[in-house]
């Protein structure tokens, strides 16, 4: 900036000095030439130099340089020989009119170039901050001009790309659009007009990345219509072609889920008429496209109260919501069908409303209330004469209808019960092991029967859940039967009870026959039901094992209480005969109808995992898990025992009697918690 001042301050210095001379000149000339050589016509002509000179420099201030020269002329005159003539006069005033004529002229011109300079000084300001992208090229398709944005989004520098041929960042395609220009009798019909509008190609980046562009061109021309270049104009879409696809993707998305609803769909203009429908829709009514649109909804699903046409009308401009209405659809094709009407107003422009209706078929479900309707009423009278309790709960466990004997029962009527839950009436516990069950039965259509003990009066019931089905073996509810079993268990614990003193009793009166022995069916049984406590058993399993073990020995009431209480070594067959009592207590006991295993206990429990027990000698899988504890646990309790021909082992012999037999003769879980056991003292 300081050096262009420079120079321009330089350039006017010098026109001012040339200026200055040239004026000093005509005075020097007309000092001669008028006052020496007495000469008028021939030396003015000089004066018009310095005239023209600040007409072109200083416009119409040469008028005053015109003024200046005259005065001068007529000064001169004044003071020479000469006489003042209308010469003279006449040739100041051309110096004016010279000065004025071209000083406007010149005036004007520089006003034109000052508005060209303006106008470029702005073309060139606009190229530069121009967004998008601008390229000029010339008639060989070589590039002459590149804007700021150019060069940033392809990578490339000014310098690179100017004078380069246009494929450099184009390409073919874009080329071959540069050379319809030069040909147009080549150029396709739309192309005719010399000038591309709003097409979408591809640019080149540096790096060889392609960027889709949005290119816009026209053709420059000379004054005799020759072609000289094109201008480019393109903008990247790259945004707007993600933006496209995302809406492309949100809108397939959205027609996937339009299709696969099970329901159907329609939008509707504010005439109620049909815009369009999912294919649900023409699925259902067994219709096509070309029948529908543009059809009133009222026309496809009739409207004779008039009822459905006045809500659907109501809710354009509205924020409102159509819910639940039914609407019944007769036809000849479908035959008679009820539809749920739900419908909501959308503003999918400005004053543009449109309206979405969704259809759903309920007709199974009106027929499966209705079937259900009629079943209530064909077994009430059985179902109220029955000192059963009987409810229906739905899936979620609510209760649909509850029949006298239990209301009564809980003390609540219809009315109170009807839409509450299950877990409302009952303990979490109890609502857990219910929804379990009714869950099943939806799931498998099969009936469950389960005990259940009441907290509410602690009586006992068997329940038995069965499906409610409609008339297309769809299950609709379940059926819950109670039967108050509490009489039938207090007979069984009463039986259990006996089972349990008479096998008390008898381990007594064997104890009396080997004195030794005394309590060692007890404990083992106590001991086994303990083991069988902390490895899960239930009540009913931990019975089976408590008897077992009182029992299991009962075979040597068998044996001679001689060979039994014998102090002293026995021999072989005396031996055989004590190993015999597992065969005998089998014997005893499989004529008596345990509810379980209680013989094969007795007969296996000296038997071993690697099959070296006896009377068997059955190892493994072979060996039930009771037998296993009952075969350890008579191990334990004997080896702490005293006995005719030995005194009680000690702690660490039963522990290591345990350890090294531990997966080898004796079950694993079980060696596990007797030594647990051993070490708390239990």
């Amino acid at each position: 900036m300081l050096k262009g001042n420079t120079f321009g301050l330089k350039a006017e210095s010098s026109r001012l000095f040339i200026l200055l001379l040239t004026i000093a000149a005509c005075f020097a000339s007309a000092l001669y030439f008028i006052s020496i050589r007495g000469i008028v016509e021939v030396h003015t002509h000089i004066f018009y130099v310095p005239i023209v000179l600040a007409s072109m420099w200083y416009h119409k201030k040469a008028v005053y340089v015109a003024l200046f020269l005259s005065m001068v002329l007529l000064l001169a005159i004044y003071f020479s020989p000469l006489s003042i003539s209308i010469y003279p006069v006449a040739r100041t005033a051309t110096f004016i009119a010279v000065a004025y004529i071209i000083g406007y002229i010149s005036s004007k011109r520089a006003e034109g170039e000052e508005e060209l300079t303006k106008s470029k000084a702005y073309t060139e300001s606009i190229i530069q901050n121009f967004s998008d992208t601008l390229i000029v090229v010339d008639a060989e398709a070589r590039i002459q001009t590149v804007n700021p944005a150019t060069c940033h989004l392809l990578g490339y520098t000014e310098e690179e790309v100017i004078g380069q041929p246009v494929g450099i960042i184009f390409e073919e395609e874009v080329h071959r659009v540069f050379q319809f220009f030069r040909e147009p009798e080549k150029a396709e019909a739309p192309r005719r007009q010399d000038a591309i509008r709003n097409r979408q190609l591809t640019y080149k980046t540096k790096d060889g990345r392609l960027i889709p562009m949005l290119f816009n061109a026209s053709v420059l021309t000379d004054e005799g219509g020759s072609v000289t270049g094109v201008v480019a104009v393109a903008k990247d879409i790259t945004e707007l072609k993600l933006a496209a696809a995302e809406i492309r993707r949100e809108k397939v998305f959205s027609q996937n889920i339009v299709a696969t609803v099970p329901d159907s769909l329609l939008v509707l203009d504010k005439d109620l008429r049909i815009k369009s429908a999912n294919r649900t829709f023409y699925e259902t009514f067994q219709t096509e496209p070309e029948k529908v649109i543009g059809s009133r909804i009222t026309d496809i699903l009739g409207d004779e109260d008039g009822r459905l046409s006045a809500e659907l009308t109501r809710l354009f401009g509205t924020e409102d919501m159509l819910e639940n209405l039914e609407l019944l659809y007769q036809s000849e094709i479908l035959g008679e069908r009820i539809f749920n009407v739900t419908a909501r107003g959308m503003l999918v422009a400005e004053e543009e409303e449109e309206e979405l209706v969704v259809l759903q078929d309920i007709t199974q479900r009106k027929r499966g209330e209705e079937a259900l309707r009629e079943s209530e009423e064909k077994y009430r009278s059985l179902v109220e004469s029955t000192e059963d309790s009987i409810y229906l709960v739905d899936r979620d466990c609510r209760y649909l209808f509850m029949n006298n004997k239990h209301l009564s029962r809980i003390g609540l009527s219809m009315e109170e019960i009807r839409g509450r839950t299950y877990g409302e009436l009952h303990s979490e516990e109890d609502t857990k092991e219910f929804t379990e069950r009714v869950e099943e039965v939806f799931e498998t259509g099969k009936s469950s029967s389960y005990e259940h003990r009441s907290h509410r009066d602690n009586r006992y019931f068997l329940r038995t859940l069965s499906p409610v089905k409609d008339s297309e073996e769809r299950i609709t509810a379940i059926t819950v039967i109670s039967k108050d079993i509490t009489d039938h268990k207090q007979a069984e614990e009463l039986l259990r009870r006996s089972f349990i003193q008479l096998a008390e009793t008898v381990s007594r009166a064997m104890e009396s026959q080997d004195p030794y022995t005394v309590g060692h069916q007890r404990k083992v049984a106590e001991l086994s039901r303990t083991v069988g406590e902390k490895i899960g058993f239930n009540q009913e399993r931990l019975l089976g094992l408590y008897i077992a073990g009182l029992l299991h020995d009962i075979g040597k009431i068998a044996i001679p209480a001689e060979i039994l209480t014998h102090p002293g070594k026995l021999s072989e067959p005396e031996w055989a005969l004590i190993r015999s009592h597992s065969c005998r207590g089998y014997e005893i006991l499989k004529k008596t109808e345990f509810p379980w295993p209680v013989a094969d206990m007795a007969r296996h429990h000296h038997e071993r995992l690697d099959g070296s027990g006896y009377p068997d000698g059955i190892k493994g899988d072979e060996l039930s898990l009771e037998v296993r504890i009952l075969a350890v646990c008579d191990v334990v309790d004997a080896m702490s025992s005293d006995r005719p021909y030995r005194p009680a082992r000690s702690k660490e012999e039963v522990v290591d009697e345990l350890r090294t037999g531990r997966g080898i003769k004796y079950d694993p879980q079980v060696v596990d918690i007797l030594l647990e056991m051993i070490e708390k003292r239990e």
